[in-house]
């Protein structure tokens, strides 16, 4: 299996938290993600996402992708300790995420207080909070392997990733 690591500069997810990659040159026969994104509820002034660590968050991550997409898996990774979330696997097809418009893939997360850098369960995101001044404590990744239906798979890596712990209770 060929794999792709790529590692992104914390300024660029935290202006645009939206990247491009290809990952079908050579990587995946067949396929290419287009756009690869996250967000969460709390939120700096300049739009920038936030995982709390002191209260529960809701996120989701996206991506367009054209061609033969079998299924892929997600796991949050603390940046430091190298702690890993469960392996939350999808198939696509399987309606344990949206896809609206077709091609393009929604899924949602959630953690629970304390448990950063660990996945814990898929509550969708009602609402935005805004944080004045987060205090950043450390910093998770999402890692993403992307699978055709031979088998081959790619691998994306967003690190940077900001865990604070001075959010507002909503």
């Amino acid at each position: 299996m060929r794999k792709l690591w790529l590692a992104f500069p914390l300024a660029l997810l935290l202006a645009a938290c939206t990247i491009t990659i290809d990952i079908s040159q050579g990587r995946i026969p067949g396929l290419y993600v287009k756009i690869l994104g996250y967000e969460t509820e709390y939120k700096d002034s300049k739009g920038g996402s936030y995982i709390c660590d002191n209260t529960f968050t809701t996120g989701r991550y996206n991506f367009r992708f054209e061609g033969d997409l079998d299924r892929w898996e997600s796991v949050f990774v603390g940046q430091t300790t190298g702690e890993r979330s469960t392996v939350s696997t999808y198939v696509y097809g399987d309606n344990t995420y949206v896809e609206d418009p077709p091609g393009y893939i929604q899924v949602n997360f959630a953690f629970g207080p304390g448990a950063a850098p660990y996945l814990v369960s898929g509550q969708q995101m009602s609402k935005i909070v805004v944080v004045p001044t987060p205090n950043i404590i450390g910093y998770t990744q999402l890692e993403l392997t992307f699978y055709n239906s031979a088998g081959n798979s790619g691998k994306v890596l967003l690190k940077g990733i900001p865990v604070i712990d001075n959010c507002p209770n909503p």
